[in-house]
C-alpha cells in the first residue's frame, strides 16, 4: 500500500522531487565553492591555503606535510599536486617532482602552470642528467594540444626549439604565436629579426 502511494506521488510530483534534488546538489556545490580561498587566481581549499602560508613563510617541510595530507584526502586536488611538485623540485627530488606534476596534469589537462613547471623541471634536471631535457618536447606538444591558444605554452615551445636549435619548428610555433598576438611580419618576412640560430 505504502509503495503504491509513493509511486503515485512520484508520478504526480516528479518535477518537485527533481527540483529538490537540484537545489540540494546546487547548495552543496555552492557551499563547497564558498569555502575556497583564492590564491594566484586559483580557488583552493582552506587546507591547501594553510600549505601555501607555510611555503610563503619558508616552512617548506610543514608545507610539504600539509600538501601531502591534502592530496591524501583529496587525490583530485590538482593545485596541491602542482605545489607539492614544486617543493620536490626545490629539494632536487626530481623523480618525485615529475610524478606530482604529471598527476596534476592528468587531473586537469588544461592546467597551464603545471605544464610550464614540468618543462622547467626537465631543464633544471638536465643539468645533472642531460637526457631529461628530451622529455620536454612531448610535454609541451601535449600542452599545445589541450591549450592551442596559450601564449605561455607557445613561448615555452619557442624556448625549447631555440635551446635545441630547431629553426623550422621554432618558425612554425612563432607563426602560431604571432597569429594569437595579431603580429604582422616585417617587410623582410620575419617577425623576430633579433633572433638567429648560430
Amino acid at each position: 500500500m505504502f509503495i503504491e502511494l509513493f509511486i503515485d506521488f512520484l508520478r504526480r510530483y516528479w518535477w518537485g522531487v527533481v527540483a529538490v534534488i537540484v537545489l540540494i546538489v546546487g547548495g552543496v556545490w555552492w557551499y563547497n565553492d564558498y569555502q575556497k580561498i583564492e590564491v594566484s587566481g586559483y580557488k583552493i581549499s582552506p587546507e591547501a591555503a594553510i600549505a601555501v602560508d607555510y611555503y610563503l613563510n619558508g616552512e617548506i617541510d610543514k608545507a610539504q606535510t600539509q600538501y601531502e595530507l591534502v592530496v591524501k584526502n583529496n587525490p583530485k586536488d590538482w593545485f596541491s599536486w602542482n605545489s607539492l611538485a614544486n617543493i620536490f623540485r626545490d629539494k632536487e627530488e626530481f623523480e618525485k617532482s615529475e610524478e606530482a606534476y604529471l598527476k596534476a596534469i592528468s587531473i586537469d589537462r588544461k592546467f597551464e602552470q603545471a605544464y610550464k613547471n614540468l618543462y622547467h623541471l626537465y631543464y633544471i634536471w638536465s643539468k645533472k642528467d642531460d637526457s631529461q631535457f628530451a622529455k620536454a618536447e612531448g610535454v609541451l606538444l601535449d600542452a599545445y594540444k589541450y591549450l592551442p591558444k596559450s601564449e605561455i605554452i607557445l613561448e615555452e615551445l619557442l624556448d625549447y626549439y631555440k635551446r635545441t636549435e630547431n629553426q623550422e619548428k621554432f618558425n612554425f610555433y612563432e607563426d602560431k604565436l604571432n597569429v594569437i598576438r595579431n603580429i604582422r611580419p616585417s617587410e623582410d618576412g620575419t617577425t623576430n629579426p633579433g633572433f638567429e640560430f648560430n
